[in-house]
This record gives C-alpha cells, structure tokens and sequence, in this order.
C-alpha cells in the first residue's frame, strides 16, 4: 500500500510545482518563444515556493499548518487551470509517460543520502517545530550553509503519513522537470545542432545521475545550470528567438541554482559576458520591471534569513559575516574562516595528502597532526602541489567518464553517418560554437581554482557544457550539412534509458534478495536514536538541548579515534547538537516566541582546533 502512497505524492509533487511555477510565470509574464514550457514552469517553482517558505518562515513554524494549505492552494490553482496543463501535457503525452514510468524504480530507494541525518533531517525538524532560530549556526554551524535553502524549499512538501520519509523525492521531481525541459525544446525547435544538444542533456543525465540517493542537494543545482547553458547556446545557435526573454530566463535559472549552491556563482562570469554582448536587450530588461522586483526581493529574503540564522551573508565566507559585538548572535569570521579552509582543502586532495603523511589507513581524515600541514597552510600551496592529490580522488574517475562517454558519443555518430564524413574546414557555425565553447571556459577556471574542485559540487555544470560543445563541433568539422542524427540519438538515447532502468532495477532487486526491501516499505527506514542510551537532555533557561552522544549510530569516522569523527542528530528533536559541541553554546532564550542562541567563541575555538569539523 506504501508504494500507492509513494508513487502518488510523486506524481502530486509534480504537479503542485507545476501550479505554481504557471503562477510565477504569468506574474512576470515570461513565457516566450515556444508554444509548450512544462519543463521550464517547474523550475521557476523552486525559487517561487522558496521565497514563500521563507517568508513564512520568519514569522512561523513550517509545520502542517503550513505545508497542507500549500498543497490545497497548488490543487487549486492546478485544477483552475486544467486546460492549460492538459494541452502541455498532450503535446508530449507519450514522452510525458515513458518518462513516469521510467523513473518509477529510480524513487524506490533504501537508503538516504550521507547527509540526511547528518544535518538534512535535523534541518528539516527544526523547520518543522520552530520558527526561524536566531544564531542557529551557534548549536550548529553545519545547519546554516546557504544550500540549506533546499531544504526550505522541500520543507513545503512535509505532509501526514509521508513525514519526511519522502523528502528525497523532490529530487526526482525537478529531474523529471529537465529531462521534460529538453524534450519539449527538442520537439519545437528547427535548429539540429540545439536538438542534439537537448538530446545529448538527457542522456548524460540518464548515465551520470541514475542514483536518486546520490543527489542530496548538490545535483539539482547543477542541472538548472546546465539549462542555463542551452538558454546561452540558443542565443548564439537560434535567430529567430526573443534574446530578452531568453536573457530574463538566464537570469531567473542562475539565480536560482545560486540559491541552491553558492558555487553556482560560478555561472555568473559567463552570463556577464552574455549580458555584455547583448546590452541593448539587456537594457531593455530593466524596463521589465515585475522580473527586476521579483529578483530583488527573492535576493533579499535569502540573504535576510541567512543574516538571522548565521549573522552572515553567505555562511563559510567570513568577509561576509557580522561581527558579535554588532550582531549579539552572529557566529562571527574566526569559525568561518577556519570551516572555508577545511572545506576546500578537503576538495583540493587534503585527506589524501594526510593519509601519505600520516600512512593512516581510515577513510575519513579530518583533523592535521604533527606531521601534516593544517587546512590554511595547505590551502595557501599552489596548484601544482595540490592537483597531485586531488588526482588521487576517485571523484576524478567521473571526469574520466565524462570523456569516455563523450568518445562513444562520436563514435555512434560516426557510424550512421560514415557516408557523410567530410572533415571541412572551419565553416562559420563551427567558429560560432568555438567562440560559445570558449565562453565557458571561465566556469571551469572558477569551478577549479576558486571554487570547491569536486564533481558533485559544480563539476558537472562547468564540465559537460565544454564536452557538448566539443561534440557539436566536431560533428559540424566531419559531417555535411544534411548529416542524420535520428539513428544516433535513437541509439544513444535507448542505451542510456536502459542503462538508467538497469541500475535502479538491479538495485532493487539486490536490495529485495537480501531482504531489505518491502514493497510495503519503499522509502528508507529512520534508525531510531534512544533517550539516555545515544542522546540526553540538557536544559538552558527551560529550554531544552539535546545532546548527542558518542554511540556507533548515525555517524561519519570512528569513535576510537575521539577527534576523528562526526555524530549525526538524525531524527532526534531539534534543538539537537553533539555534546562536546555543547560548549559552544553560551546561552540560550526565548524572546517574544524566537529562539535566540549565543556562542562562547574561545570554547568554540578550542573545539574546532581538536575537532574541525565536530
């Protein structure tokens, strides 16, 4: 019966996003040059509903109160407009089904995601009981990262009987969204090579991200990325396109994958060279006036609420952050600082340097020792130092199948047009895509030096756009104008759908043989935390705090090593922290119905120097 529900609220999930991404839509009046834009609607539902549980959530719990009336309200709307929804959905009735079905046996999961109960869930509960917690970074600096905003967004879907057993689902959902994106722009558009590039999205996104419980909530912003990146290429590729409105979409998509990821900035040097280039239509964008209000107020409460609940504009960058003597229970800059530095040695190859130093054979190393360099020192090496250990990473094998799978690509191409190979010079489209091929290069050199250099933290969206175009162009080099692309996507597009059938078939079936999947039971089970066995309760001012303590449940590393491991909350009600954590709380008070938590910064120190990451 659990998989009627579970396939049920995927199916309403949908459409509920759909409602209100049609409203959002119609309020600034940015549908533009395709009759059909499903696929788009439910991307501008995301920073729409995230704007309006933040909103709601500065004055009350996201609690059923909330997330029942959202859901009648996207019926509503759903069923007000059915006809509409009916004509997009008829236009591409087959695909629309296939899709469903397709990505039935990719929501049956058993697992979450490494996170979830390291701080999704806990997020996710303090939404739920509280309203927005001043200085929550104060009981936990790992609940107040900007990406959180996800969970903001997916804390409207929080229903009875579903709990938050079901929060993974939202990442299918705006998957479902992409893939239904390039379909309709793949049906309604003339140009072959933005056809391709549709086509190619999609079974990149089939082969590369068939595991929704890898997605936690770093994918979903690099897909919206990768959209931003066919708006860009149809600029250049399409003639007879509205720039303006593609332009107004660029924005809007950046804004939100920024959002969602604050590594998405690294979009933002390749759309301002667009907007640059285009600065008559850019202007005229200003004129738009509903786009530019809805963008500033969007901005505004994200960086509000992440002012509330960190005292920083963007949480672990300390130049943004306020400090405590302004702000009462800002976290400060020292605590950033010293999480930035660890964050991103960690993607630049430290734990693979500390294991060569150290010989440790463990998985996780966090902390520097006597003989390693700590996370700034490192950081402050150059590339050249560095790259040799992130080489080490196996995140590097999915670069290396990004390529392989780029080759076979070609090849396949190459076989149904072997009559057709011409090997021409540079006509003028090839340059044009040459010229868009080097537009994005920026976002690599970002993605790589200045950013957190690991795939699922932005790799995907700085690296596929350059394979793609790659591909676009040694297709436009080697083939006459009339080359056939029906057979080789017909192909390519059937391989991947099975492949991406098969993974998740056989992980059921895996899971099903060693009886620990239920068909009753097709979301993954919470493992239960016991009061006074791996929790206590401690109280501050009546209000109480509970501590997590060093059990083997729900944690990352090893409890043998007392400075070399992570206790997850899980499921635990909020306020939850690990206990040695504790001392970093100063204080804690409830005024006029908000919690408001104060840190002891020298204590807090003293923990982050034994525990960086504690």
């Amino acid at each position: 019966m659990d998989f009627i529900y579970l396939f049920l609220f995927f199916i309403s999930s949908i459409f509920i996003i759909y409602s209100y991404g049609f409203v959002l839509e119609k309020l600034l009046n940015i549908n533009n040059n395709y009759n059909y834009n499903l696929g788009e609607k439910g991307i501008y539902a995301i920073s729409f509903l995230l704007s309006i549980s933040l909103i709601i959530h500065f004055f009350i719990p996201i609690n059923y109160q909330v997330t029942i009336p959202i859901f009648l309200v996207g019926l509503l709307i759903l069923f007000w407009n059915i006809k509409s929804i009916f004509i997009e959905i008829n236009f591409i009735k087959i695909e629309f089904v296939l899709i469903i079905i397709l990505l039935l046996p990719f929501i049956f999961i058993k697992y979450f995601h490494d996170d979830f109960n390291y701080y999704h869930l806990p997020y996710l509960n303090a939404v739920f009981s509280y309203k927005i917690i001043l200085g929550l970074g104060n009981l936990n600096n790992i609940l107040i990262y900007p990406q959180n905003a996800w969970l903001d967004f997916i804390s409207l879907f929080k229903l009875p009987i579903f709990e938050n057993n079901t929060s993974y689902v939202l990442n299918a959902s705006i998957f479902f969204f992409f893939i239904i994106f390039n379909v309709e722009k793949f049906k309604q558009n003339n140009e072959k090579l933005l056809k391709i590039f549709n086509a190619l999205l999609v079974i990149l996104a089939f082969v590369l991200f068939s595991r929704l419980k890898d997605y936690g909530l770093e994918i979903i912003p690099q897909l919206i990325l990768l959209l931003v990146t066919y708006f860009i290429l149809e600029i250049y590729l399409n003639k007879e396109i509205n720039i303006e409105k593609n332009i107004e979409k660029i924005l809007i998509f950046s804004m939100t994958a920024i959002f969602l990821r604050i590594g998405s900035v690294s979009i933002l040097p390749v759309v301002l060279i667009v907007l640059i280039n285009f600065y008559k239509q850019t202007l005229n964008i200003v004129y738009n006036y509903k786009l530019i209000l809805y963008c500033l107020t969007a901005s505004t409460i994200f960086f509000i609420k992440n002012i509330i609940i960190s005292g920083c504009l963007i949480y672990p960058l300390s130049f943004t952050c306020i400090e405590e003597s302004t702000l009462s229970w800002s976290i400060g800059k020292e605590i950033p600082e010293i999480n930035k530095n660890v964050l991103h040695s960690f993607s630049r190859g430290w734990m693979f340097y500390a294991k060569e130093k150290t010989g440790s054979k463990e998985k996780f190393i966090f902390n520097p020792n006597k003989m390693t360099m700590s996370h700034k020192e490192y950081m402050n090496k150059n590339v050249f130092f560095w790259s040799k250990y992130w080489f080490k990473d196996p995140d590097t094998i999915r670069i290396l199948n990004l390529i392989l799978i780029s080759f076979f690509i070609i090849i396949i191409f190459l076989i149904f047009n072997y009559n057709r190979i011409t090997f021409i010079k540079f006509s003028k489209l090839s340059k044009k895509l040459t010229l868009v091929l080097f537009l994005f290069l920026p976002q690599v050199v970002f993605w790589f030096l200045i950013g957190t250099p690991s795939m699922r933290l932005g790799g995907y969206a700085a690296l596929i756009p350059i394979v793609l175009l790659f591909i676009l162009i040694i297709i436009c080099k080697t083939f006459t104008k009339d080359f056939e692309i029906k057979k080789s996507l017909i192909v390519l597009i059937s391989i991947s759908s099975f492949y991406f059938l098969y993974k998740n078939i056989d992980r059921i079936l895996n899971d099903y043989d060693n009886k620990n999947f239920n068909f009753n039971q097709p979301w993954p089970l919470h493992e239960n935390l016991i009061l006074n066995e791996d929790y206590k309760i401690n109280k501050i001012n009546g209000i109480n705090v509970n501590l997590r303590l060093p059990t083997n449940k729900l944690l990352m590393g090893n409890l043998e090593d007392k400075n070399n491991y992570i206790l997850h909350c899980g499921n635990i009600d909020m306020l939850c922290t690990p206990v040695k954590k504790f001392k970093c709380i100063k204080n804690i008070e409830e005024i006029n119905g908000y919690i408001l938590i104060k840190k002891d910064l020298k204590n807090c120190l003293d923990i982050y120097n034994s525990n960086v990451l504690y």
